[in-house]
């Protein structure tokens, strides 16, 4: 939600930016441009700023590693098993 606010007053501002624009043309200056939109709280915090890396749950790395090891030992033994059962039949 903060997110999404952040965004809808960044979107106000800039249409506020192209209504200037359109009105007074390209005889704005920098300095002009500075001023209009020095009070439009472009600077203020994401959500996700403040949070830090050690806030996240480490072990889902590790919980990644093991399913995906999982899967290849799977693999490898049902392929071990399909040779058996070849070999059988031959």
């Amino acid at each position: 939600m903060h997110e999404s606010l952040k965004r809808s007053d960044r979107m106000h501002a800039i249409n506020f930016g192209k209504l200037y624009l359109e009105v007074y043309g390209n005889d704005v200056s920098q300095n002009d441009m500075k001023a209009i939109f020095e009070n439009c709280n472009m600077n203020s915090d994401s959500a996700f700023t403040k949070i830090q890396a050690s806030d996240f749950e480490p072990k889902v790395v590790e919980q990644v590693t093991q399913m995906i090891s999982a899967i290849s030992k799977a693999t490898q033994s049902s392929e071990r098993e399909d040779n058996k059962l070849l070999k059988q039949d031959k």
